[in-house]
């Protein structure tokens, strides 16, 4: 498929095989709904992650406390909060149950990886937030996972560990769709066309790789 391509996906990974435990994923591992399309919104939000690993440990290594700070604190609000969160609720409200499965892993992902990335600037927080984060279920799929009772105690995500997380691809494609969402809403704002109105988008060009990832609004 188009999607798959456009996020370099050697093969089509089924949605139960993609291990997403940062540390054991399998590199170019990416979840997948029951339609065996890579989904961009996935790849995207897990690229944000490794981004963000690797802006952390370039700050602290460097003793630039505030750089490892604004990283994550960028993910945690803008790319998580403001678009991931949103993005994922029609994606759990699917009847595709692979696609629900999916997608709660990597919000979990996201949440397991960025406490960690959090914790030695807001430590107390982190590690409440740590102990009423639900453990992964013990599977065949994820029995090889180690489980850490504090965020103390697990390793702190370094680039070496969250690379193969990163997609060109898809942080280009999701690009591409937040301009149009963001264009859509300006048009809206300005000439006051109410919410409820659903508006047709076409970009010009014809759809580019991971044009799903766009949702007229």
């Amino acid at each position: 498929p188009a999607t798959q391509a456009a996020l370099g996906a050697p093969e089509v990974v089924k949605a139960e095989d993609a291990d997403l435990a940062v540390r054991k994923a399998p590199e170019n591992a990416a979840p997948v709904g029951a339609d065996g399309v890579v989904r961009v919104e996935h790849a995207w939000i897990l690229s944000r992650l490794a981004a963000a690993s690797a802006a952390a440990d370039g700050g602290l290594r460097a003793f630039d406390m505030g750089a490892a700070a604004d990283a994550v604190h960028h993910f945690w609000l803008k790319d998580l909060a403001d678009v991931f969160l949103e993005v994922s609720k029609p994606l759990l409200k699917s009847d595709d149950a692979d696609l629900v499965s999916a997608t709660r892993e990597v919000l979990y992902t996201c949440l397991d990886v960025g406490l960690r990335l959090l914790h030695p600037f807001m430590p107390f927080v982190t590690e409440e937030l740590w102990q009423r984060l639900p453990r992964r279920p013990a599977t065949p799929a994820t029995s090889h996972l180690p489980q850490y009772e504090s965020v103390m105690m697990a390793p702190y995500p370094v680039p070496s560990s969250t690379s193969h997380l990163a997609c060109a691809s898809a942080e280009e494609s999701q690009a591409l769709a937040m301009s149009a969402v963001s264009a859509v809403r300006s048009l809206r704002g300005k000439y006051t066309i109410p919410k409820s109105t659903k508006i047709a988008v076409r970009l010009p060009g014809g759809p580019p790789a991971g044009a799903d990832a766009v949702v007229a609004g």
